[in-house]
């Protein structure tokens, strides 16, 4: 295999227009689309429809290169009875201008529509277009493609994006009136041979961390909120870090994308075998120049707010309703007062809008306008923000320590020299490893509080309760009996010492993961939230036991339940990822033990947060 990389660049004719940006202007109908840094850019999703079009109309002249190859490297969609695309192997950057941002001079297009019959200006039809591309001017755009291919694969790549880039008569909108027209196109092809990734390390961690840096807004997928609407998570999941690491995998051995990751893969059959095993913790942002890095640390559900003193509900035995009404963390308009006493720090938001062009006409299909949010590299007051995560190898016997060493060599190879890319968007990022792993924003306090009881608070969601219930049953006595089996009647919990918040999730996963075990039998997943906090009680005789179960559970999340293992599986197919995206593998189920009892309190009983005793 080899890296190829093609440098291009495009003489577009002025004016053009590239907008996609949710954001608005007074005045501006449509303006030129820009990153979070505020410099102009076609983005690659446009390229690679103009790419995709180009080579479909030519597929049935150039007889090296079909319908095939064109899903091969750009992709293919979703199979109705599944939520699973097929990823293309080719990765787009964005294409910028080459000229410098003061060279730019803001100019207006204004459009009208005028009557057939009366020959005038219709009422309110008047379009505003903003663009800095003067009118008759050729201005240089480059940006790159990168692809993992073999040897002999690349002149035939190399020859069809020529021929794909110049078959392009416009690139933008408005290309019926004469916006952006293509002039010129010019391709560069360097190749770079893969370094070996045959490594000897000694020293293998059980734990190590890794940093993520992102180059460009990342796109984190979410509940759609609605049909025109994606939202963004601004928690980075360790399923989505072990999908980047998967598709490393496969486009450096030449795999399908998404193909599986298994003791049968190519040149790291041993990963393969242990790589499911390997877990991967959500990735939280924390700010880069803020020394040493941390995890951000949740804050808990059981916060409640008594104007401005902040006490843990289950800390205290009562609650001091002398002091007011009391407001729960679900009451709050915001929690930024407490952010910075936790290590939380929220990426700036950007909006971009897509619509899908119909291949024919090259028009905006009905109904196929949408946009989607993406988390920035920095926050609002644009601080740089890097995404922190923990990587923990399985737990290997002692004549299995070779394995182990070369799963941490591998891991450790792929994660330094191939993991560029995060997310279904292939969102560029840098990525650096930390031997030791990152702690948390708060110490932890893996311990018993007065001898007989811990505080667990959820840092990612849980798969804990089942979705169906009796209605006799309490929601308190089901926490309950999920506390119990899973300590093995270590630890039990009074059904009224906890709060927690639920949602449920279902639709795509259904047919992305359930469908397969159970295919006439959707019921969404149900998920225990963050920030949802326990108090659980040892029971007589077992604190040894106890805290060794916790401890446990620090390392590797809180264990899926036995009715979650049944549900989604069958005879054909076992319980895992495959059926079931919620495995603490995948980061899911991480706790934080006893860490806002660390906090200091003031005589009242209330969260000191300010240093002093008040």
């Amino acid at each position: 295999m080899i890296k190829a990389i093609f440098e291009i660049t495009i003489e577009i004719k002025g004016p053009i227009l590239c907008t996609a940006q949710g954001e608005s202007q007074y005045g501006v109908d449509a303006y030129f689309q820009k990153d979070w840094r505020g410099n102009y850019f076609i983005g690659k999703s446009h390229i690679k429809g103009k790419l995709r079009e180009a080579w479909s109309q030519l597929s049935n002249f150039m007889p090296s290169f079909g319908k095939e190859d064109i899903k091969r490297y750009l992709g293919d969609e979703a199979k109705n009875e599944h939520n699973n695309p097929q990823r293309g192997i080719l990765l787009l950057s964005n294409f910028r201008p080459c000229v410098s941002t003061d060279a730019f001079q803001i100019n207006a297009f204004h459009r009208i529509k005028v009557h057939t019959e009366s020959a005038t200006v219709n009422e309110g039809a008047l379009l505003t277009y903003e663009t800095p591309f003067a009118s008759g001017e050729i201005y240089r755009w480059q940006g790159e493609i990168i692809a993992y291919i073999q040897p002999a694969e690349h002149k035939k790549l190399e020859k069809a994006l020529t021929i794909g880039f110049k078959w392009m008569t416009a690139i933008g909108a408005n290309k019926g009136i004469g916006f952006g027209q293509v002039e010129k196109v010019k391709i560069n092809t360097k190749t770079i041979t893969l370094p070996d990734y045959s490594m000897v390390i000694n020293d293998v961690p059980t734990v190590f961390g890794i940093s993520i840096r992102l180059n460009e807004p990342l796109m984190i997928g979410s509940v759609r909120a609605a049909d025109n609407l994606l939202r963004t998570e601004t928690v980075i999941s360790g399923a989505i870090i072990k999908g980047a690491i998967a598709a490393a995998i496969n486009r450096r051995i030449g795999n399908l994308i998404n193909a599986s990751i298994d003791e049968k893969i190519e040149k790291f059959s041993t990963l393969g075998k242990y790589f499911d095993q390997i877990r991967i913790t959500h990735g939280f942002a924390a700010r880069e120049d803020i020394q040493p890095l941390k995890r951000a640390a949740v804050i808990p559900t059981s916060m409640v707010k008594f104007g401005d003193m902040y006490f843990d509900a289950l800390s205290f035995n009562k609650i001091p309703f002398d002091k007011g009404i009391p407001e729960f963390r679900i009451d709050w308009k915001n929690t930024s007062v407490l952010n910075s006493h936790f290590g939380v720090y929220t990426p700036r938001i950007a909006f971009t809008t897509r619509t899908a062009i119909e291949g024919e006409t090259r028009r905006s299909e009905e109904q196929k306008l949408y946009t989607f949010q993406a988390v920035c590299p920095e926050d609002e007051n644009s601080n740089p923000l890097v995404w922190l995560s923990n990587v923990y190898l399985p737990e290997f016997s002692d004549e299995n320590m070779s394995d182990r060493q070369k799963v941490f060599a591998d891991l450790k190879f792929l994660i330094k020299n191939e993991l560029k890319f995060l997310g279904k968007r292939n969102a560029s990022v840098e990525v650096s490893i930390s031997e030791k792993p990152y702690d948390l924003y708060l110490e932890q306090k893996a311990a018993l509080i007065d001898d007989q009881y811990v505080l667990l608070t959820l840092q990612t969601p849980a798969l804990m309760l089942a979705p169906k219930r009796k209605d006799s049953e309490s929601i308190g006595s089901r926490y309950k009996k999920y506390w119990e089996e899973i300590s093995k009647n270590t630890l039990t919990m009074v059904e009224d010492n906890f709060f927690a918040s639920q949602t449920m999730l279902g639709g795509h996963l259904y047919f992305r993961y359930m469908k397969h075990a159970q295919p006439d039998a959707y019921y969404p997943y149900y998920l225990t939230e963050p920030g949802s906090t326990f108090k659980l009680t040892v029971m007589d005789g077992q604190k040894d036991k106890a805290m060794e179960k916790i401890n446990t559970w620090m390392r590797n999340g809180l264990p899926v339940p036995d009715w979650a293992k049944k549900a989604y599986s069958n005879d054909t197919t076992p319980f895992g990822w495959k059926t079931c995206p919620f495995v603490p593998q995948n980061g899911f189920g991480e706790i934080a033990v006893n860490h806002v009892s660390t906090m200091k309190k003031n005589n009242d009983g209330s969260i000191n947060f300010e240093g002093e005793l008040r």
